[in-house]
């Protein structure tokens, strides 16, 4: 006899129930297939456009409608969450991003970023979008905007840094992060020379080199290597002397033995308080002299 139900329980517990559901087609939703090559973070990124395009802004709604995203691994991956083990919108979102955000896409993003470069007949303008973009996406937004205007200019092409220093009127590495990527508006829109010419010409005189910009570059990873070089070289010496302090303290500091100090043979001997002498004060012989002499006889 065929089996009536289904064998795999739905992962989500449907606690609004009944709720009125806006008519949204699927097609215009996104989807993840839970490939190695996909980004979550952007999927959901553009899973809440959509949702706020056809006002599905509350929880309950995104919980409802996000299965219909899943395509794949990422479906088997859903279905094999277990029935009703998914209570919220948080729910739903945390084991989807414990899943797939170090699965997909390596999370490594400062060493994407060293490797940055613009891109065959990109603009600037779009060249420093895209780096925005990985920033963002990164999480390391806050780092020094020193290093970051390093990165970004030795990314571009040899003309690129020449239009650059033009429209900067002198040496563009002076410049700040920010004040670089406006002046990559105006130089993107075709108020200086055209696109070819970005990629052939040679920088003039009293600009920033590519060649000047790849030795700050250098010089800036030899740096972060060797702090993190004495760093580690430090922690390792604190992590021998936090050892050898475990290990010595079973040591008493008095006599070098394998006894804790307080066990110091010495220590339970009583030192007498008139002669100095070990033994008990009441038990000194020079005791008797003493009370006869202050009681008279």
């Amino acid at each position: 006899m065929a089996p009536t139900t289904t064998t795999i329980e739905f992962p989500i517990r449907d606690l609004g129930a009944g709720a009125p559901m806006k008519p949204i087609p699927l097609a215009a939703l996104p989807s993840i297939h839970g490939l190695v090559s996909e980004d979550p973070d952007t999927f959901l990124f553009e899973f809440d456009i959509v949702c706020w395009g056809y006002d599905y802004m509350t929880n309950a709604y995104k919980l409802k409608i996000f299965p219909a995203t899943l395509k794949g691994t990422a479906l088997r991956w859903f279905m094999g969450l277990g029935g009703s083990s998914i209570s919220t919108w948080d729910d739903m979102q945390t084991n989807f991003l414990e899943k797939y955000q170090d699965y997909c896409k390596s999370r490594n993003i400062k060493e994407e970023l060293f490797k940055f470069t613009q891109k065959e007949d990109e603009s600037l303008e779009d060249c420093v979008e895209r780096f925005k973009y990985m920033l963002q996406r990164s999480g390391h937004s806050d780092l020094d905007k020193e290093i970051l205007k390093i990165i970004l200019l030795q990314a571009f092409y040899e003309g690129s840094l020449g239009l650059l220093n033009i429209v900067g009127k002198g040496d563009i590495s002076k410049e700040s992060f920010e004040v670089i990527c406006e002046l990559c508006i105006p130089c993107s829109r075709g108020l200086t020379r055209n696109r070819q010419e970005v990629h052939s010409t040679k920088v003039s005189g009293g600009g920033v080199m590519k060649a000047e910009i790849k030795n700050l570059l250098d010089n800036l990873r030899i740096d972060i290597l060797s702090t993190l070089s004495a760093h580690m070289d430090m922690l390792q010496v604190k992590q021998k002397q936090l050892e050898l302090d475990k290990t010595m303290a079973i040591f008493c500091t008095k006599c070098r033995k394998k006894h804790p100090e307080r066990e110091f043979p010495l220590n339970s001997i009583e030192e007498c308080a008139i002669c100095e002498l070990n033994h008990a004060t009441t038990s000194c012989p020079s005791l008797l002299g003493l009370k006869a002499v202050f009681q008279g006889t």
